[in-house]
């Protein structure tokens, strides 16, 4: 995961935490405050309810006077003795609701049962339109119950010929309770069915509580039975839209937040990860160059914050790495420091190589009585101008033998046609040889000439020496032998062994001289003089 991201991240997610901790802490409060205020609305709502139902009650009792008088037992008297039911119409009239008499619930009887006067007669409805006062009608005198289908608040008076029963529909005054208690709804039921309710289409069950979910509203529910009630269930409602409208409040503000926070995330790491990714990055692309080898590779420095300490950091770690791989390539060729650079472990491979082997003849008596300084500043004047020829054609001065040297043409790296490539080197040193000492004779200087020894055969190539101390070099016979030849070479001649020669043949002068002995080998070895290449 790149910088960027992980700081988008680092930014964003503890703001996210926030801002949802927030948001639950909100709603949490919301829904806290939410309870205690349903608590107290439907409270208070009960308290109306009931306080309704008293009122009801209080009137009716008010009302009932004149039907527990004389003019009540008076007409009644006058129908029993008539047997015309019109006083008793005439006195109840249309302000109240008509239940019927008791105990019979279809004729009035007198109290030894005699008939007085038939219910039908008096009142036109139902049936069973009386049948719940059955419950009550002989220990209570007064209940809300059900009549026709309608909540009812009922009273019962007790007269000379038994009882009567009247009361009031409550519909309009549950409905002014709905309407001035706004949040309310208030449902009853009777015997499993629903006899008013505020919501339409909807009967609770028994023991009603909590929220209750209706037409996709949520309610929050009370319910109880209520004083002197033969409805089995009274449910009070209250909405619960304000608060699911502040809760979406919340969660639109926690939305907000979060947007707001990826926005801050977004650009804050933009920024920052400008001023550090981009540095970064820059370093990154200049570390692999300098893993690849280029210990010229810089960054760019500005400012003086952390990062650009780092920068000038790493451009002096390179300037030093240049400088020591200077050196390195100054004391050893670039693929023997490469080779060299890939690791400490001891060890070589078998290749097949040509090994040139050169020794400036006479360098040291031709040097007695000189100043040091000057012979080393002759020989290494002489030996730049000899190590060009060699890299000119692809070979690898291995070591500076004093006033000689040997060169490796396919190693460490292998090395296309390396037989003509090193005897080609050579004889571009004779020519070196003899510019150098031309300008030496304009100057009053003495001559030194070279003897050179060519040989290609199978070595062992690699790091040689101990752990702590190591170098690449060629092993071998074929060493021996190429250094034994050019202990044989003349001055300005340049000596090729057989297998060399076998491979430039055609594409070098040569000629075949008389087979020479050398030290440590029992036969003759053949070799050709290079006349030209």
């Amino acid at each position: 995961m790149k910088f960027r991201a992980r700081l988008f991240l680092a930014i964003l997610l503890p703001a996210v935490v926030l801002v949802s901790v927030a948001v639950a802490v909100a709603v949490i409060d919301i829904r806290g405050r939410a309870e205690t205020a349903a608590r107290e609305e439907l409270g208070r709502t009960r308290e109306a309810f009931e306080g309704a139902l008293r009122e009801t009650f209080d009137s009716l009792r008010r009302q009932s006077g004149p039907f527990g008088g004389t003019p009540f037992t008076a007409a009644i008297s006058e129908c029993v003795a008539s047997g015309e039911t019109g006083p008793v119409k005439e006195l109840m009239g249309n302000e109240f609701q008509y239940l019927g008499f008791t105990p019979d619930l279809y004729e009035l009887r007198d109290r030894k049962g005699r008939l007085l006067i038939r219910r039908s007669a008096l009142h036109e409805c139902a049936k069973d339109c009386v049948h719940p006062f059955q419950k009550w009608i002989a220990d209570r005198d007064e209940a809300l119950t059900e009549f026709d289908g309608e909540p009812f608040l009922a009273l019962r008076i007790e007269h000379d010929h038994g009882y009567f029963v009247f009361g009031s529909h409550l519909r309009r005054t549950l409905d002014n309770l709905s309407l001035k208690y706004f949040k309310i709804g208030v449902v009853l039921t009777g015997g499993g069915r629903a006899v008013y309710s505020s919501v339409p289409a909807w009967t609770p069950g028994a023991g009603t509580e909590g929220d209750v979910v209706l037409g996709g509203a949520r309610y929050r529910a009370s319910s109880a039975r209520p004083e002197k009630s033969e409805l089995d269930l009274v449910v009070l409602l209250r909405p619960m839209t304000d608060v699911e409208r502040l809760q979406g409040r919340a969660l639109l503000l926690g939305a907000a937040g979060v947007a707001l926070a990826v926005v801050v995330a977004g650009l804050v790491s933009f920024a920052v990860a400008g001023g550090i990714s981009k540095p970064v990055e820059a370093l990154v692309e200049a570390t692999h160059r300098v893993g690849a080898g280029d210990y010229a590779a810089q960054v760019a420095v500005s400012g003086q914050d952390e990062m650009a300490r780092l920068a000038r950091a790493f451009n002096d770690m390179t300037e030093g790495l240049r400088k020591r791989r200077d050196i390195m390539e100054k004391t050893l060729s670039r693929d023997v420091a490469d080779e060299l650079m890939k690791g400490t472990e001891l060890g070589g491979e078998r290749r097949e190589v040509t090994i040139v082997f050169l020794d400036v003849r006479g360098f040291t008596s031709g040097t007695q009585g000189v100043d040091p300084v000057e012979v080393v500043s002759m020989l290494n004047d002489m030996m730049h101008r000899l190590a060009r020829a060699i890299d000119r054609n692809g070979g690898n001065v291995n070591k500076f033998l004093g006033d000689g040297l040997m060169a490796m043409f396919g190693a460490p790296k292998p090395l296309e046609d390396h037989a003509f490539c090193a005897v080609r080197a050579s004889v571009e040193i004779q020519k070196e040889m003899a510019e150098w000492n031309a300008a030496r004779t304009a100057r009053g200087l003495p001559n030194f000439h070279t003897g050179i020894g060519v040989n290609t055969g199978a070595v062992v190539g690699g790091r040689v020496g101990s752990r702590d101390r190591l170098e690449y070099t060629l092993i071998g016979e074929e060493v021996n032998l190429t250094s034994r030849i050019c202990g044989k070479a003349a001055p300005r001649q340049v000596l090729i062994t057989k297998q060399t020669h076998d491979r430039v043949q055609g594409r070098v002068k040569a000629r075949a001289l008389e087979p020479v002995v050398v030290k440590g080998l029992s036969y003759p070895i053949a070799v050709f003089e290079v006349e030209a290449c």
